[in-house]
Formats: structure tokens, sequence, C-alpha cells
């Protein structure tokens, strides 16, 4: 939790009061005396958050009329204007970054410190990936860096291990020196107007932006890294502000409207300039939304891909008992359940069949069958695995994965399992029919499979049938063989529509380059760009390379396309810079995060990821080899 300037004071006086009717709004009580007591260089609630640019105040204020009635109530005739958000220049952060590395080293702020003329600052200071110390200022000019150390310091010096003796001193010392150093520099504020806790959450893109709240002429904020690391959402942030600088957590639960009554109160919406070390010792790296912006050249090799495989594949091995990860905290958030078991499985076996002579895919074929024989234990033990997990288990099986042979007969009740199912398939989820038909068809119940596949094939809508994928897919390719797809025309629409709701440079241009190439599948719940792309990708990759799927003349763009959301899905993959909030990065290297905004690692994420890399690997192999037919 971060210390906001007004911690330092010890006046507690609360900033709301009940109405009658039972509302609670705020009141004008200001803190401008306390703010300045700190900051006398502010005299105004416009210097203390624009440092006196009239410009930009304009501009600020004009945005509300671009932000719908449902937002704001500005006069429609009023024409609207885009304020210069921009944060400080990275010379600018970097410069203090090096004015204010020795004052973390040596564990103290010199009184009277003063740093750039920014609007705020936020210092984050972690020891062995763990998070010792946090300050955070927002409109505190040129005391902003000074004192946001200062709050890092203070907490730091109470949370690192240090044992309380003779040489506390010369430890404390040491351990300063293996702290990492997290900075950001906050840029002009955004008021947002009037709204909603989730109307207000819209105009936000997480990661990005930073959320302040104004009272008077003080004003406190969450940053956009801190946020990102305590995988808070803007509204949670506006709501832990509302509480802390109110006193009234009570408050903080009522309706945004309710607070936002009182003239004296805005929400502010503001970018930020981030650096950070990523190792202990190490140069400060700009972050961008807390990690690196993956460029699309750089994915678009075999050595390339084949990197990406081994480092997902090693993620999986080492995710034994794991469904959800959190590498913030190092350790699971959700524990495995058979279906992501079987995925992690699915997924080690399916690189392991790359056939690389590598000590990595004997150690994935290895983990793979490991996991089978467990899962097959708890079938023999009377538990059910539910029909995907036993579909995985079965498919492994059928394309060669090794097992205990003492489970033999508990391997063939799995297979007569898989095909009674095929006598109730309506019973069944839509995305749970595909992977039925696909283990039908795997183990030889041809007929039972093709006798169910319009099942599998139904949707309420065509933009539905991403969410059967792969699947679907794979149960068609096996099931046709050498024959032609029957479904293929309608293969063919569903990425054809995908590449129509794929975000293009030019969409991202100026916003979020990092969604470049995110899918947005409009009939999701969330329609946002995640993870979820990679359900799709993991088949029309393996369409690449198929020439039912992809004529000769079709082959460059629909290449362009698939790489352009690969690099997205590569956008997803944790790397070196995202790991300077983890706890222990090597664990968590290559693991593929639910999205840009959150740290979680689902594993059905990363096995699907796996997929649709290993598939691509094998189109390309397939084109090279049939560039080379006679």
């Amino acid at each position: 939790m971060a210390n906001h300037l007004f911690n330092y004071h010890t006046r507690k006086q609360p900033l709301c009061q009940s109405l009658a009717g039972g509302s609670a709004v705020l009141r004008g009580f200001s803190l401008g005396s306390l703010m300045r007591a700190r900051c006398p260089i502010t005299t105004s609630v416009q210097e203390m958050l624009y440092h006196g640019s009239t410009v930009v105040c304009a501009l600020a204020a004009l945005i509300l009329t671009v932000l719908g009635p449902q937002i704001c109530n500005a006069q429609a005739d009023l024409t609207p204007a885009t304020p210069s958000d921009e944060p400080p220049g990275l010379i600018e952060t970097l410069d203090a970054y090096v004015q204010m590395e020795p004052w973390v080293r040596a564990m103290e702020v010199p009184e009277g410190a003063i740093g750039p003329n920014v609007i705020g600052a936020c210092v984050t200071l972690r020891f062995d990936g763990k998070v010792m110390g946090i300050g955070t200022i927002y409109g505190g000019g040129q005391f902003s860096v000074p004192e946001a150390t200062r709050l890092a310091v203070q907490q730091a010096r109470s949370r690192l291990p240090i044992i309380q003796d003779a040489m506390a001193q010369d430890r404390l010392r040491l351990a300063a020196e293996q702290m990492t150093i997290s900075l950001e520099l906050a840029g002009p504020a955004v008021p947002l107007g009037k709204g909603t806790y989730e109307q207000v959450a819209t105009l936000f893109q997480p990661g990005i932006h930073g959320v302040a709240l104004r009272i008077d002429d003080f004003a406190s904020a969450s940053y956009p890294g801190e946020m990102l690391w305590m995988q808070q959402e803007p509204s949670l942030a506006l709501q832990r502000l509302i509480a802390g600088m109110t006193g009234d957590v009570a408050l903080s639960l009522r309706p945004l409207e309710d607070v936002l009554e009182a003239e004296n109160v805005s929400v502010l919406r503001f970018k930020t300039r981030h650096v950070a070390q990523l190792k202990a010792g190490g140069e400060p790296r700009l972050l961008e939304r807390g990690g690196k912006l993956v460029s699309a050249n750089s994915i678009r090799s075999q050595r390339a891909l084949k990197q990406w495989a081994d480092g997902t594949a090693s993620f999986l091995i080492g995710m034994r008992s794991v469904g959800t990860y959190n590498p913030i905290a190092g350790t699971a958030s959700e524990p495995a359940t058979p279906f992501t078991s079987a995925m992690r499985m699915y997924g080690l076996f399916r690189y392991a069949s790359l056939g690389r002579d590598t000590e990595l895919t004997s150690q994935a074929r290895e983990e793979a069958s490991n996991i089978a024989n467990a899962l097959l234990t708890l079938i023999a033990e009377g538990n059910r695995l539910g029909a995907p997990a036993d579909a995985l288990l079965a498919v492994c099986f059928a394309q060669g994965l090794e097992y205990d042979e003492g489970l033999s007969e508990t391997r063939q009740r799995l297979e007569g399992a898989i095909s009674s199912m095929a006598d109730r398939i309506e019973e069944f989820p839509p995305a749970e029919r595909p992977m039925i038909a696909w283990a039908l068809a795997s183990i030889g119940e041809r007929e039972k499979a093709l006798e169910i596949m319009p099942a599998c094939r139904r949707v309420e809508s065509q933009g539905m049938y991403p969410s059967l994928m792969p699947w679907l897919g794979y149960a068609e390719l096996e099931l046709a063989g050498e024959d032609e797809i029957p479904t293929a025309i309608a293969l063919r629409l569903m990425r054809s529509k995908m590449w129509e709701n794929q975000l293009t440079l030019e969409d991202v241009r100026g916003y979020s380059p990092d969604l470049q190439g995110g899918i947005v599948f409009t009939a999701a719940r969330n329609p946002a760009p995640t993870w979820s792309a990679a359900r799709p990708l993991s088949f029309v990759a393996a369409m690449l390379g198929d020439p039912r799927f992809t004529p000769g003349d079709e082959l460059p763009a629909e290449m362009s396309d698939l790489f352009d959301s690969l690099r997205f899905l590569r956008q997803l993959s944790a790397g070196e810079h995202e790991s300077h909030m983890y706890q222990e990065p090597s664990r968590a290297m290559w693991g593929t995060r639910a999205a840009l905004w959150s740290q979680d690692m689902p594993i059905p994420a990363s096995a699907l990821t796996l997929l649709a890399v290993c598939e691509t690997l094998e189109s390309l192999d397939e084109l090279a080899a049939a560039s080379k037919a006679p």
C-alpha cells in the first residue's frame, strides 16, 4: 500500500459527513494549508497539479466535452480538444533516477533536497523481488522525487530483513546496495468529470494511466506501475484513494456519483515515464506498461520461434500442481485441476513431438508421461476428471505418449467412457463437444465421431467459432485425413473474420502499440485482447501449412497476419523487463500472462501459446518441404 503525502500529517480530520437522507458527500474541507506546509512553492491547485501551465489547464478542462453525456455535463456546442498528457521525457527521468539512487543506497534523503520540477513521482524499492518500500507523491513539484524517495526509504528501513545488533547499520547498507529501484514520473492530469466507477474505468488503459483524486488543492494518486504489481483495476485504486484521503471506508464503498457530488472533488487521469532496474546493480531500463515492447520482426524467424517454444516448455515443466501462477507473489493463485494438468500435459507432449533431439525435449516428454500417470491414477481411484481432461488424455495415448503399463486397464476404461459420451453429446457444453469428437477420432471410433460432428459444429453465430478452437479444427483434420475437409470454407471464413478484428499498427499508433496483433472478439463477454487469442491461433497456425486451407497465392498475406498475432502472444509472454516485479524471475520467464495489464499466468494460456508456436514451426517446415518438391 502506497503512502501518500497526507500520511505525513498527524491531523486526521474526516473530509465527509452524513447529510439528511443518509447520503454522504464530501464537503468543502480544504487541505491546502497542509499541502503548502510541505510544498511552499504551490499556491493554488493549478500550480500544484499543472505547474502554472494555463494552456494545459485550459485544454484539460476541454477534455470534458468529449467524454459523453454520461460522464460529464459539458455543452454540446463546445469544440473538443485533447490535452497534452505526455509525461516527462526519458532524459529527465533518467536524470532524476541518477539523482535519487545515492539517496536509496545511503538509506537517507538529505533535508531540503529538491529534484526536477515534475507533477509527481512514485518510487518502489524491492529486495529479492519483494516490495520493501513504496512512496508516491502527486502535485509535489520539485519536492516530488525526494519526498517519494523518503517515504520508500522509511518503509524499507523497517521491512528489510536486518538483524538488529551491533552490525545492523552495516547490514542495512549492504541490503540497500542489493535493492532494485523503480521510478515513475507523472505527466499532466486530465480531469474525467462525473460518472460511475464503471464509466470512469472505461477511460483508463490499465498499466498506462494512473488515477488521482483531487480534493480542493490536495491530490493523491495511484501510479500505473504500482497498480500493475498490485493487480489493481482503476476503480479499486480510486476506492482506495477515497478511503485514504477521507478516512471514511464506508464512503469508498458508495457509488462514485455520491463522492463526486461535491464541487471540490474530481477524478484525474495521467501518464508516467517509468524506468526500473531489472536486477540488483543493473542499469535503469525504460518500461512500457511494466515491460518492453516486442517488435514484429523479433519473432519472424524459426530460431526465434524455437527459442520461444523452448522457454514456454521450460515454464510449463516447472509448474507442477499449479493452475494459475502469480509471479508477483511467486506462488500458485489457483491450484491445478485435472483440466489444467491435462493442458500442461498436452502442451509438453506436443512440444516433444517436434522431434528435436534435445535434453529439454526429453524432459518435456517425461513430464507429460508423469502427468498422464497421475491422471490415470486418479481415474483408477474412482475420481472423475471431466470430459476435456479425459479427451486430452486419450489423444495423447493415441499419439504415442508413454505411461505406466500397470495402468493399461484404466486406459481402456477411459476410452470406454469417451465412447459412451457420444451417446449423450448434447449434455456437454458446446466448447467440450469438439474435444470429445477429436478423442473419438483419435482412438479409432471414427463412425461415432462423424455422427456427433454436426452437434460439435453447431454455434449460435459465426462469431462463436473461435471458442471451439483448436479442438474442432483438430477433429476435422483427424477425420479428413488426406481427403478434402468438409468445413474448410467455414474455417477459412472464421480466419478471415479474425483478421478483420485484428488490431493493426495503424489501429494502435499513438495509443497502445503493445496491443498490435491482438484480436478483438466482439462476440465475447470481454472483447479486449487477451490470451484467449491463443485458442483459435493454435489452429490457424496449422492452417497455414495446409494447402486445403491456404493456397500458395494467399500465403504472404496469411503469414503476415498470423505473425502479427503471434507478436501479441509473445508480448503476453513474460520477459526480462516484466520480471523486475516478480519474486522468482527465473521461474516466471516465458509464462503467458492473462492480459497485458495482468500478471496472472493461467496454465491453459501457456499451453495453448505453446501449441500455436509448435503448429507454426511445423507449418513452416511443411511449406519449406513443399517448395523443394519436384
